[in-house]
């Protein structure tokens, strides 16, 4: 992939298949990829509503995190 490639793929942000790093606890450094955005806002424990994604991690768990928590990365 060279760099338009990689600027092109920055620039549409998130999208489903997108490889991801998590940068907050309780997933901290987690490696994974979208696997659903959700349109829809989800109540936090601080009770603020927030978008979502849904993220497979490498070992197949399904987890559901903040988009502000996570972090695009290159393949």
């Amino acid at each position: 992939m060279d760099f338009e490639e990689r600027s092109k793929l920055f620039e549409q942000g998130l999208q489903i298949g997108s490889p991801i790093r998590i940068i907050r606890e309780p997933f901290f450094g987690e490696i994974g990829v979208v696997s659903q955005l959700p349109v829809e806002l989800q109540t936090l424990d601080t009770e603020s509503g927030v978008r979502v994604l849904e993220a497979e991690l490498t070992d197949n768990r399904k987890v559901i995190v903040p988009r502000a928590n996570v972090e695009i990365i290159e393949e």
